[in-house]
C-alpha cells in the first residue's frame, strides 16, 4: 500500500524542520566556541590582588587567605606560578604563551587552563581587574 501524499509531504516538513533546528544550534555552539577562542586569543586584562586577600607561596604551591569570610584557598605550584605573574602586571595571554613553552602544551589549553583559574579568582573577588 502506497504512502498518501499528505504523509509524505508531511515527513519532508518534519525532517527539514528537524534539519533546519539541528542547523541552527550547530552555529550556535560553533559561535560560542569561536567567541571563547578569540576571548583568549587576545587576553591583554592586568590584574591586581584584592585589598581583602593575603597570599603566600610556599614550596607546596599558592595559600590564599580572605581575610573578609576568613576562608583559606590553596593551589598548586602552577597556581603559584600564576599569581607571581599577575603580581607581575602579566596579561593573561603572556602568561599562556609562557606555560605553553615551558610546560611544552598547546597554546589553546595553556589559554584556556590559565583563563579558567584567574576567573576563578576573579569570581571570589581575589583579584581585581585594573582599568588603563
Amino acid at each position: 500500500m502506497p504512502i498518501p501524499r499528505a504523509a509524505r509531504e508531511h515527513a519532508r516538513a518534519f525532517v527539514a524542520r528537524r534539519e533546519q533546528r539541528f542547523s541552527i544550534e550547530s552555529d550556535a555552539v560553533f559561535s560560542a566556541r569561536r567567541l571563547r577562542r578569540l576571548r583568549h586569543a587576545v587576553d591583554t586584562r592586568t590584574f591586581c590582588a584584592s585589598p581583602i586577600v593575603r597570599a603566600s607561596i610556599t614550596t607546596d604551591g599558592l595559600v590564599l587567605l580572605d581575610v573578609r569570610g576568613g576562608v583559606v584557598l590553596a593551589a598548586n605550584d602552577v597556581g603559584a606560578r600564576i599569581w607571581q605573574l599577575l603580581e607581575q602586571h602579566q596579561t593573561p595571554h603572556a602568561i599562556a604563551e609562557r606555560f605553553a613553552g615551558e610546560y611544552e602544551i598547546a597554546l589553546e589549553q595553556a589559554r584556556g587552563d590559565v583563563t579558567d583559574f584567574i576567573d576563578a579568582l576573579v569570581s571570589r573577588r581575589l583579584i581585581l581587574e585594573k582599568t588603563p
